[in-house]
């Protein structure tokens, strides 16, 4: 279905930064540029030290700015912003996402297509840095998010060369965190106690837990080849040994945090070999090599009885059945 041209839908883009100044210039310059009339932006500002806020006030002075006193990580910051926004479209935006000219455009052409697409994901490429010039060799960054039966998950085809193995539309389990689009009906319908992104997970993984409660209520996620956009990527199995172990540490717990709370008995007992084969050989490689990871076990079972709480939550509610999401995981 083509976008009506004449009652374009509001989209709230809702960029999160955290001294990051030098792309979130970039980035906001590239939405000044999109093709897609009724944009609505709001930077989320967390607690940045960089001149973040001066550059704010001396560039872009017409952007609405919520500035939070400390870094309040993504899902509770994004929520903070899909509260104040008034789109009936909303993209939560990482600054380091510069989109080409048609991206909006080429969502809001997906998201339409259908009345039950709540989520679109589309192209995303590597960029090396905030200043670089876009790479003549395209390297995938992202295509969509990818939950495996050992439940895990991966964004599809990263750090492959782009030839064209992804450039048919098609249904896909979610987005990838950096630049999704979401329907705010969708958003609002699947709320869970009060919040859209749970905030026990501060960040990662987050928007895989988003996707997974949104598809048990009956919600697809679109994949777009049309919507292009370069993203610096920050963390990725690539870039592991430079990442804090902090983050590393909420990598782990919130895959158990997202299990606890979305998967089905049924399909746990049809993917035990898979799951119990991973998780072997995490165990058997942790202790020894990344001790500190323990940690992030110690966290899920700490916020377990919380995590059961939003389980019944989710089940209650859900339209779909076991059978339909196992489909959606990847061998």
């Amino acid at each position: 279905m083509a976008v009506d041209m004449g009652r374009p839908k509001l989209i709230s883009i809702n960029v999160l930064t955290t001294n990051e100044r030098q792309c979130l210039r970039r980035c906001l310059q590239c939405i000044q540029g999109q093709t897609y009339p009724e944009i609505e932006v709001i930077v989320i500002d967390n607690a940045s030290t960089d001149g973040t806020a001066e550059m704010l006030r001396n560039e872009f002075s017409h952007v609405e700015v919520i500035t939070n006193s400390a870094n309040l990580g993504y899902c509770k910051s994004h929520n903070i912003a899909i509260r104040a926004c008034r789109g009936a479209l909303v993209m939560p935006l990482n600054a380091d996402v510069f989109m080409e000219p048609t991206f909006v455009e080429a969502k809001v052409k997906a998201i339409e297509h259908s009345p039950n697409v709540g989520m679109v994901e589309g192209k995303l490429l590597r960029i090396a840095a905030p200043d670089a010039e876009l790479p003549d060799k395209k390297i995938i960054d992202g295509t969509a998010t990818v939950v495996t039966r050992a439940r895990r998950n991966f964004e599809r085809g990263q750090t492959e060369p782009d030839i064209g193995q992804f450039d048919q539309r098609e249904f896909v389990f979610g987005a990838s965190g950096a630049a999704p689009l979401y329907r705010r009906e969708m958003l609002d319908d699947i709320r869970l106690l009060g919040e859209y992104f749970d905030e026990d997970f501060f960040i990662y993984r987050d928007e895989v837990d988003l996707a997974w409660r949104a598809q048990w209520l009956g919600w697809k996620c679109v994949y777009t080849p049309d919507a292009v956009a370069y993203h610096v990527r920050g963390y990725a199995p690539d870039k592991r040994k430079k990442v804090p172990k902090r983050f590393r540490q909420l990598q782990l717990r919130n895959r158990y945090l997202m299990i606890v709370k979305s998967a089905s008995i049924r399909n746990l007992i049809r993917d035990l070999h898979h799951i119990l084969w991973f998780e072997i050989r995490q165990w058997g490689y942790v202790p020894i090599f990344e001790p500190h990871l323990l940690r992030g076990l110690a966290g899920a079972i700490r916020l377990l009885p919380k995590m059961l709480k939003k389980r019944k939550i989710i089940r209650k509610g859900r339209r779909e059945t076991p059978d339909y999401i196992h489909s959606l995981f990847q061998p």
